[in-house]
């Protein structure tokens, strides 16, 4: 008996098959991998992590030491109290007020600092007749201001109390709690004497 050999219909049906099954699997292949591959690009581009995002930054607290790395220091040499004239200095505690600010001020900072300012002016002229205390407002991005801005991690306003003896800083505070009191001035007046206080009466 012969066996019969495939005509070329048959063959050319046979390539046309094996043509539709790998386009078949292309595009299978195709819509398994497309929704993938943006995952995979957005991985690649992405950065890796920040050495500052892992870094836990947190506000002073009263009595905390400063760091030795410090660039600044905005102790003004001490010279005695108002009056005197004999250029002497003399180690005693001083305590500064800052209060920094943006160029263009906001509602809310200007209400913190007006009751910051005339609580110093008003309560404690006698410490600030005596040159242990006193007031300054920083615009901190201005250029000569930076150091001081930066020493102390400032980047939005902020109030700021700062004790110095002799010529060294020992102690500084963020009152970052007024922000959540613009709406009660009295509490913002209330914290500003209790830190203050504080300082002034520290050994």
């Amino acid at each position: 008996m012969m066996r019969r050999t495939p005509g070329r219909a048959t063959q050319r049906g046979r390539r046309v098959g094996s043509g539709r099954l790998v386009a078949c699997v292309a595009f299978l292949l195709a819509l398994i991998t497309l929704p993938v591959m943006p995952i995979i690009c957005r991985a690649q581009e992405s950065p890796g992590p920040q050495t500052e995002s892992t870094t836990t930054k947190t506000t002073p607290t009263l009595g905390d030491s400063l760091p030795a790395t410090r660039s600044h220091t905005p102790c003004l040499p001490d010279t005695g109290a108002a009056g005197d004239s004999s250029g002497v200095a003399r180690a005693s505690a001083r305590v500064t007020v800052y209060y920094f600010h943006q160029t263009i001020r906001c509602p809310d900072c200007i209400v913190i600092e007006t009751i910051a300012k005339d609580i110093i002016e008003e309560e404690y002229a006698g410490l600030i007749e005596d040159r242990r205390l006193r007031w300054q407002a920083v615009d901190f991005e201005l250029e000569e201001n930076v150091g001081i801005a930066q020493a102390y991690g400032i980047e939005s306003p902020s109030l700021l109390l700062s004790r110095c003896f002799g010529n060294d800083e020992t102690d500084w505070l963020i009152l970052a709690e007024v922000w959540d009191m613009v709406e009660d001035t009295q509490s913002i007046a209330d914290l500003l004497r209790t830190e203050l206080d504080i300082l002034i009466s520290k050994k």
